[in-house]
C-alpha cells in the first residue's frame, strides 16, 4: 500500500465517521439509496444488529431488583457495487466505506467523502466523534524466498528461530501522537486457504480479489489501523484533512515493518 505501489499488497481498505446519532435516519434510506444506485452502488441489503448500552450495566443498589442487561437494536443498510468489491455501510451515528480492489487513495477518498456530503445536506449532521481508517495487506514471499526477505526481524516473532511448527505469530503495537492511535499487527500463519480476516471485521460481505483469495505457505497479514477520537464540528473538509493524516501514518508504519526488498517488489 501507500503511493500507488503497482503490486500494493493491500487487500482491504476501510475508512470510517462516527457522528451525532440520527434517530430518523431511516426515513431518509430511500434518498441515499437512489444516490448510491446513481453512484455504481446499487446493491442494498439492510441488516439488524443487536446492540447494548455498557453504560447501564453498573451494579444495582441494595435491594434493587436484578434487570437483564439492556439489549437494543441497530438497523445498517449495506450499499455495493456489482462486482461486490466496493461498499457502504449506513447506519444512525456512522458511515464506513471498505474495498477489496484497493487502487487509489485519492480515488477512494473521494467516493468516501462524497457520500458523506451527501448525507450531511440530507440530515444535517452536527459532528463527528471518531474519524478511522484501516488497511489490511498480505505478505507472501516469491518463490525461493523466505517471509524475512520482505518481513522485519521485530515482526517475525520465532519465525526461522525454533523447529517447532508453526500455528501462528502475532505482534501488536499501539501508539499515540497528536490525538492520533495508531495500532499496527503482525500476524504469521503457514496455511493453505481462504485468507483470514481479523474477528472484529468478519464476516465480510465484499469479495477478496482473486489474487488474494488463496495464499499457500508461511505468510503475514500486516493490520494497520489509526483513529482520531474527538468531537469536532461536523466539516467535510476536516474529515479530508483528518483521512490525510491518518494514511500518512497508517503508510509511515507500514514502511517500517516491511524491508526495502520488499518495497522494491511491489513498487
Amino acid at each position: 500500500m501507500g503511493n500507488r505501489m503497482t503490486h500494493a499488497p493491500v487487500f482491504f481498505a476501510l475508512a470510517q465517521v462516527r457522528f451525532n446519532t440520527v434517530m430518523a435516519m431511516d426515513r431518509y434510506v430511500v434518498e441515499f439509496q437512489e444516490w448510491m444506485r446513481k453512484n455504481g452502488f446499487p446493491e442494498v441489503q439492510r441488516t439488524v444488529q443487536a446492540t447494548f448500552n455498557l453504560n447501564l450495566l453498573a451494579a444495582p443498589a441494595e435491594g434493587a431488583p436484578v434487570l437483564p442487561p439492556p439489549f437494543g437494536q441497530q438497523t445498517q443498510y449495506r450499499f455495493s457495487d456489482m462486482a461486490q468489491t466496493m461498499g457502504f455501510i449506513l447506519d444512525q451515528n456512522g458511515l464506513i466505506i471498505q474495498t477489496t480492489e484497493y487502487t487509489d487513495s485519492d480515488d477512494f477518498s473521494a467516493k468516501f467523502l462524497a457520500a458523506l456530503t451527501m448525507i450531511h445536506e440530507t440530515v444535517n449532521l452536527s459532528y463527528t466523534q471518531r474519524i478511522g481508517a484501516r488497511y489490511l495487506d498480505v505478505v507472501s514471499p516469491l518463490k525461493g524466498e523466505g517471509l524475512p526477505a520482505f518481513l522485519e526481524t521485530p515482526f517475525l516473532g520465532l519465525v526461522g528461530r525454533t523447529d517447532r511448527e508453526l500455528e501462528h505469530s502475532f505482534s501488536e503495537t499501539r501508539t499515540k501522537k497528536d490525538g492520533n492511535v495508531l495500532v499496527s499487527r503482525a500476524i504469521i500463519q503457514d496455511r493453505k486457504g481462504p485468507i483470514a480476516m481479523p474477528p472484529d471485521l468478519s464476516p465480510i460481505t465484499l469479495k477478496i480479489a482473486d489474487r488474494f483469495a488463496t495464499v499457500s505457505g508461511l505468510h503475514a497479514t500486516i493490520d494497520t489501523d489509526c483513529w482520531r477520537e474527538t468531537r469536532e464540528t461536523f466539516s467535510v473538509e476536516q474529515v479530508a484533512k483528518t483521512l490525510t493524516e491518518l494514511r500518512t501514518e497508517i503508510r509511515e508504519s507500514f514502511r517500517a515493518m516491511v524491508t526495502p526488498h520488499a518495497l522494491t517488489v511491489w513498487k
